[in-house]
């Protein structure tokens, strides 16, 4: 028994002397690095200045080490300025001024080695403009996101904010490209956001009045409708994006098809002409017809036009009915049917009412209140002119019609990018920490 409490006694004494050295110890260890390393700065390549001081250099990073001990790094500096001449854009709110120096981002190379005290960098060109004169890069933010696949040389750099002008719009789609030689060459993605992205056109046609009652009270009320079609025409960029067309319509017989009506007849065939010019010669060559207001079925024939047009089938195409009538349709029971079957077919319709106008068929006819324009005569239709062009620009925008999409038309493409791999490797030999200091002017590693 003696002897057991005695093994007892030394196994305490034992446990007591380590605990004392355990104490003794923890008092005398010291952090370390598992690479001691001193700090390397590596500096943007460009001097600083009042304009680069804020380029946010550094502020995306890829690093490879290669055989030789080479380290080599891509940099984005996502908000790099530089001297612009003075973009003459569509919108004031994007136009810079002449002085105005922009922020289009920048991607750097910049191989080195421990301990460098100043790296050498490249500027590099990865996402080269096309031919596109629309493409607008002042404000692009090349750099923004940049992501390497792991374990290959494959890297992804995104400017998420490079713009298109279009005539009534702009277009925030972003672009990203790749590498596949860590940065020394350079190919567009071919899933980026100028690819899969186009500006929206316009299909747009006036479906105009002509019957009796219209100049019953005046006789110069329908050369003011003619006048008024090219007041509203004007705004719009008939050499391109917008193809224009009018139907005048008033009797139709019921025993002929569409295409053999005498008075619903296509004045101007959509797209016909490209000029501001022509077009107006050919309004004022209109003559007006008299006889009754068959509008369901000049709907109908309007359809056949929109029809007709090279661009019906395009996703990027927008396809408005501009109607213009004052009274009663002598065809009211088809007018439902008609124009819920246009507007079925992606056509946005807009009514415009004079004088003796039916408010519950401008209802029927557009569907929306939204899209109902009235006066109570002919000479005030310019008052309708600016907000009628307001709404359609609306329609161009996807704004006007439920369930519209902009195809990705402000995705901004790239804004985020990260590449990953699964694997049973890990990258346990080298460990990287880096900051950007300084406003963005250097990347500490």
């Amino acid at each position: 028994m003696a002897k057991l409490i005695n093994r007892k006694r030394f196994f305490y004494l034992i446990c007591l002397l380590l605990s004392i050295i355990t104490l003794i110890c923890d008092n005398i260890t010291y952090g370390f690095n598992i690479e001691p390393l001193p700090s390397t700065s590596i500096n943007n390549p460009n001097n600083y200045s009042v304009w680069n001081s804020s380029n946010y250099f550094g502020y995306s990073l890829a690093l490879r080490r290669s055989v030789n001990g080479i380290v080599r790094a891509v940099i984005g500096s996502p908000k790099e300025r530089q001297p612009i001449t003075g973009y003459q854009g569509f919108a004031p709110t994007i136009k810079p001024q002449a002085t105005e120096r922009s922020g289009p981002g920048a991607i750097y190379n910049c191989p080195f080695s421990f301990p460098s005290v100043s790296p050498s960098c490249t500027r590099t060109s990865p996402l080269k403009l096309t031919n596109d004169s629309k493409i607008i890069e002042d404000r692009e933010s090349l750099g923004l996101s940049l992501s390497l696949q792991s374990g290959t040389d494959v890297v992804t750099v995104c400017a998420p904010l490079r713009m298109r002008e279009c005539t009534y719009s702009y277009l925030t789609h972003g672009t990203c490209g790749n590498s596949n030689n860590f940065g020394e060459t350079w190919a567009t993605n071919p899933q980026g956001g100028i690819s899969t992205t186009k500006c929206q056109t316009l299909d747009l046609i006036f479906l105009i009045d002509g019957s009796g009652s219209v100049n019953e009270k005046d006789q110069g009320n329908f050369n003011r409708v003619k006048e008024w079609v090219k007041t509203v025409t004007s705004s719009f960029d008939i050499s391109s994006s917008t193809d224009v067309g009018v139907i005048q319509y008033s009797h139709a017989f019921r025993n002929r098809s569409l295409d053999m009506q005498p008075y619903i007849t296509t004045e101007v065939s959509l797209g016909k002409y490209h000029t501001l010019t022509a077009f107006n010669e050919a309004v004022d060559n209109i003559s007006y017809h008299s006889f009754t207001t068959f509008t369901a079925h000049a709907i109908n024939k309007t359809v056949l036009d929109f029809m007709s047009g090279s661009r019906y089938s395009d996703k990027s195409n927008q396809k408005v009915m501009i109607l213009l009538t004052d009274g009663r349709s002598s065809d009211s029971q088809d007018l439902a049917a008609s124009a819920a079957y246009a507007r079925s077919l992606g056509i946005t319709i807009f009514a415009v009412g004079v004088a003796d106008f039916v408010r519950e068929e401008l209802e029927i006819i557009t569907g929306s209140n939204d899209r109902i324009f009235t006066q109570s005569d002919y000479d005030q239709l310019n008052q309708v002119v600016g907000s009628l062009q307001l709404s359609i620009s609306g329609v161009l925008e996807g704004g006007a019609k439920k369930n519209s999409s902009n195809l990705l038309r402000q995705s901004e493409t790239g804004f985020a990018t990260a590449m990953s791999e699964v694997s049973e490797k890990a990258l346990s030999w080298f460990v990287w920490m880096c900051s950007y200091e300084s406003m963005g002017y250097s990347l500490h590693c």
